[in-house]
C-alpha cells in the first residue's frame, strides 16, 4: 500500500513539473516571436504633414511669376484587405506678400505717425483622393493617387494708420481641380507595445499634379500714396506640388 502511494504521489510530481515546464515555456515565448506576429497586423489608417513647394504652371506662373510654399495636412483609412484608401488632403500655399510703413511728422509737430500696409496671398486646395499601394512592401512603400476638388485663392491687403480706422481688403475666388500624384514611404520608426499595438513613423516624399480648371484671382501691390492696386487675371490654374514631410501609420 504504502509503495503504491509514493508511486502515486511520484507521478503527481512529476506531472506537476512537467506542466509548471510548460507553463514556463509559454510564458517565456520569445519577444521576436511577439513582435513578429505584431508587424503582421495591418496598419489601416495614417495621418500626416508635409513642408510644401508650389510651382504654378503655364500662364498661371506668367501671371504670378513666382513660386509658393506652405504646408500639407493629410489622412486616411485603407480598406484592407483591398489596398486601396480615401482620404482627405489640404494644402495651405503662401505666395508671399509685403510689408511698407509710412512715416509723416505728426500735427504740431509732435514727433513722427508710422502707417503699416500690408498685403498676402494664399493659394489653398482642398481634395478628396484615392490611394493604391502594393500590399507587398512593407517598409519602403510606393503609392499613386487621384483626387479631385476645389482650390480658393485669397489676396489680401491690411492698412493700420498711426492715427484713425484700420481697414482691410481681399479678393477671393474658387476653382475645380482634379490631377494625379505618386509618392514614397520610408518606414523610419516602429512604435511596437506588447500585446498588441502597433504603429509605424515613415519619411513620405510625394509630387502632385494640379490641373485646375479657368479662375479670376489677383495680386497685389502697395503705392506710395499707401493705396494698394489689385491687379486681375484670369486663366487655367495648374500646379505643380512637391512635398516632403512625415506619416504616422496606424
Amino acid at each position: 500500500m504504502t509503495k503504491k502511494l509514493n508511486i502515486t504521489i511520484f507521478s503527481i510530481l512529476v506531472t506537476l513539473f512537467q506542466l509548471n515546464i510548460t507553463y514556463s515555456q509559454y510564458q517565456d515565448k520569445p519577444k521576436e516571436e511577439q513582435l513578429i506576429n505584431i508587424k503582421e497586423i495591418p496598419l489601416s489608417g495614417f495621418f500626416g504633414i508635409s513642408a510644401t513647394n508650389s510651382v504654378p504652371q503655364n500662364q498661371f506662373q506668367d501671371y504670378l511669376q513666382k513660386s509658393g510654399f506652405g504646408l500639407s495636412l493629410f489622412g486616411g483609412y485603407y480598406a484592407d484587405p483591398i489596398p486601396f484608401a480615401a482620404g482627405f488632403d489640404a494644402d495651405l500655399i503662401f505666395f508671399g506678400g509685403e510689408t511698407k510703413r509710412f512715416k509723416y511728422q505728426r500735427p504740431g509737430g509732435w514727433g513722427l505717425g508710422e502707417d503699416t500696409v500690408t498685403t498676402n496671398s494664399l493659394i489653398v486646395p482642398l481634395s478628396i483622393f484615392v490611394r493604391i499601394k502594393p500590399i507587398f512592401f512593407n517598409t519602403v512603400i510606393p503609392y499613386l493617387e487621384g483626387f479631385a476638388g476645389y482650390t480658393i485663392f485669397n489676396v489680401s491687403a491690411d492698412y493700420k494708420p498711426y492715427w484713425g480706422k484700420a481697414d482691410s481688403k481681399n479678393k477671393t475666388s474658387f476653382a475645380f481641380h482634379y490631377g494625379a500624384s505618386a509618392g514614397l514611404m520610408i518606414e523610419l520608426v516602429d512604435f511596437i507595445e506588447l500585446p498588441s499595438s502597433h504603429r509605424t513613423m515613415c519619411l513620405d516624399i510625394r509630387m502632385k499634379y494640379l490641373k485646375g480648371n479657368e479662375a479670376d484671382y489677383a495680386t497685389a501691390k502697395i503705392m506710395d500714396d499707401t493705396s494698394v492696386e489689385f491687379n486681375e487675371f484670369r486663366s487655367r490654374t495648374d500646379m505643380v506640388l512637391l512635398l516632403l514631410g512625415i506619416t504616422f501609420r496606424f
